[in-house]
Formats: structure tokens, sequence, C-alpha cells
């Protein structure tokens, strides 16, 4: 089942980015796109992220001789599942200011608050990925 979701998301992202350009900031899926998927699809979404996340840090660092895994809490929430992933993206676009704001950058934002940071700290990154969302940097 996994797999499948995703393959159902793998597809989802290459359609956006052909078919849907408002979909993408600065060339990255954002919130318009987040907002258009299916509760399963999002699932799916947050599965793959979350599986290149823990991926990529485990084999960056096992190649420089050490742990990823304190970095993997700055990449994804710990303590949260995927659908809980999926619902906290669902709250943070709810808000219009938030919604070109690139997906990878609001997961690190919610593992941000998920791991404890203070309010202000959390409030600030989120200033920062609205700022960098308008700029194009």
């Amino acid at each position: 089942m996994k797999q499948i979701l995703l393959y159902i998301a793998l597809a989802s992202v290459l359609y956006a980015q052909s078919a849907h350009p408002e979909w993408e900031t600065n060339g990255l899926l954002n919130g318009r796109f987040w907002k258009a998927q299916s509760e399963s699809t999002k699932s799916g979404f947050v599965l793959g992220y979350a599986t290149g996340a823990y991926d990529a840090a485990g084999l960056i660092y096992a190649r420089a001789g050490q742990d990823g895994k304190p970095i993997l809490k700055e990449l994804f929430p710990p303590g949260m599942d995927s659908e809980e992933v999926a619902l906290a993206l669902d709250r943070f676009y709810a808000t219009p200011e938030n919604v070109p704001v690139v997906i990878n950058a609001a997961i690190k934002i919610i593992a941000k608050r998920a791991s404890g940071a203070d309010e202000a700290s959390v409030q600030q990154s989120i200033a920062n990925a609205r700022r960098s969302a308008s700029s194009g940097k």
C-alpha cells in the first residue's frame, strides 16, 4: 500500500510541475499544490518526503562517518506520523499568507514546533519562509 501511495504522490508531483505552474514557488511545490490534493495523496507525499529525508540524511552522514539522526528532527517532525504531518500542513496552509511557502519549508517549520522550539523562533521561521517565497529566493 505504501508503494502505491508513493507512486500516486510521484505522479501528482510530475503532473503538478507540468500543468500547474502556480503550484510552484522557486521551482518547488507550495501550498497551492498541497491544497489541491486528496487526503491519500497528501499522506503519500509526506511518506515519500520522510523516506527521502531519512535516506538522504543517513547516507550523507554515514559517508562523513557521523550519525545522521540529530539532523532528522530538523527535517521531519519527531514523534509524528505521515497523517499527523499532513494534518499539520493543512493547518499551516489554512493561513493564506502561508500558501506560497514551499512544502519542504513548511514541514521543517512543523518539525521545529514539534521539537519544542519557542514560539518566537517558530514565528521567525514562518516569516523567513514567507519572505523567501515572495522574493524568489
